[in-house]
């Protein structure tokens, strides 16, 4: 086989779904595996090479579709750097390995690498799904290259290197932009009773730092807010009893320190501003659109609001009307809260037995809807600190941590 050499490579990109070859391999794991790894480590052998291995951790779904893709080559070659050696190595994801330690650290912030280096190539991300990412930017690099010669060849530059971080990573967003086919894992973080007569779960939000959840009374006449530490989840106080109707959902507004407060159902016009710093109730506001849902996108200095899920509408920073959309949301699920990151924005609709989620872009335009199979009544939702959050109406306040999960596939 000819080598070639070829230029430090540094590519930083959208990723694109790709034309996808032979579909007739399998991928297996070798049968001494579990015997020879520590720390969970597994290998995939590779059909048709048995020369390469695959090492990834517990979780192989990723390493076994990518064991189809590199099968479905007849030949897979490590050009320049690898030596004599006659042994490849595929190190993916988090493996308990040096390269994908260093991998790893190689990452600011949140994202993933890909790096060629002698004979192993090592593809890992912030999480599995990351580098469910990094494996779809490694194969349409090849494709788009010539790299990956159909039912022939596949050649990985010795100095490829794929990376792609943010510091501010708004994963689901990313995935919804890019058009892949994800789940939705929930994780519980916090339980909030509540306070006295307040012990229904509504509306929440966050500053980076604490989380902040309202509940109310049954009649609709007094609420109360909590705050928790973000990293210790410890309590830090609670604001006083003050009425805000219905507290159908909370935003915060870092611009101003402020909690926004939206009533909801027919106080729908009546917003309650809250300081955040001590959680003193500053004041009432009226506003000339229905609110029973509140958002607010620091980056447009825009609050989105909507109510009943028939309408989105758009104002400045001054709850001045910018902009007004009609919604076609999903029949049979209750409108709930609303939030929101700098791509688009997120409505949790409960029904019965599930959720979703109806996603809308800062241009009042519809996008998708994602399935939350999930029984209890969603509130809102929100953005902060990298994560997503939904709160739900149950004993209280309960939030869950929502972990976007895409996993690499080649069919």
């Amino acid at each position: 086989k000819n080598r070639q050499s070829y230029l430090y490579l540094q590519i930083v990109f959208l990723l694109v779904s790709c034309e996808k070859y032979s579909p007739d391999v399998h991928a297996s794991e070798s049968e001494d595996a579990s015997a020879n790894q520590v720390d969970t480590t597994v290998y995939v052998t590779v059909d048709n090479h048995p020369e390469y291995t695959i090492i990834c951790g517990a979780d192989s779904t990723n390493a076994k579709s990518f064991a189809r893709f590199l099968s479905s080559y007849e030949n897979v070659l490590f050009a320049e750097g690898a030596g004599d050696v006659k042994e490849y190595e595929f190190i993916i994801g988090r493996t308990g390995r040096d390269e994908s330690n260093w991998g790893a650290e190689a990452i600011n912030g949140f994202g993933y690498l890909v790096k060629a280096e002698l004979n192993k190539l090592i593809i890992t991300g912030s999480d599995e799904t990351w580098t469910a990412l990094a494996l779809y930017a490694f194969e349409e690099y090849c494709t788009e290259r010539g790299l990956a010669v159909k039912d022939s060849l596949l050649t990985i530059p010795g100095d490829l290197v794929l990376k792609e971080e943010y510091e501010d990573p708004q994963l689901l967003a990313r995935l919804i932009q890019k058009g892949y086919d994800i789940t939705l894992d929930l994780e519980f973080v916090l339980s909030c009773s509540g306070l006295g007569n307040c012990t229904i779960g509504q509306g929440a939000t966050s500053d980076g730092e604490f989380f902040y959840v309202i509940n109310k009374n049954s009649n609709d006449t007094q609420s109360i807010i909590s705050k928790f530490d973000m990293p210790s989840l410890k309590r830090e106080g609670q604001s006083g009893y003050f009425n805000a109707g219905h507290s159908n959902d909370l935003t915060y507004n870092g611009d101003k320190d402020l909690i926004i407060v939206s009533h909801g159902q027919s106080q729908g016009k009546i917003l309650t501003l809250v300081r955040a710093s001590d959680l003193s109730v500053i004041s009432d506001v009226t506003i000339d659109v229905g609110a029973g849902s509140v958002s607010y996108n620091s980056e447009r200095k825009q609050y989105a609001f909507s109510q009943g899920g028939t309408m989105l509408h758009f104002t400045d920073d001054s709850f001045r009307v910018v902009g007004s959309f009609k919604r076609n949301p999903p029949k049979g699920y209750t409108a709930q809260g609303m939030g929101s990151d700098d791509m688009y924005i997120y409505f949790p609709m409960s029904a019965s037995r599930d959720n979703v989620i109806d996603v809308y872009d800062w241009e009042g335009q519809y996008v998708t809807t994602l399935q939350l199979p999930f029984s209890k009544e969603s509130e809102t939702m929100f953005y902060a600190a990298g994560e997503y959050y939904m709160n739900f109406n149950y004993s209280g306040s309960e939030l869950y941590r929502i972990n976007p999960v895409l996993y690499y596939s080649y069919d």
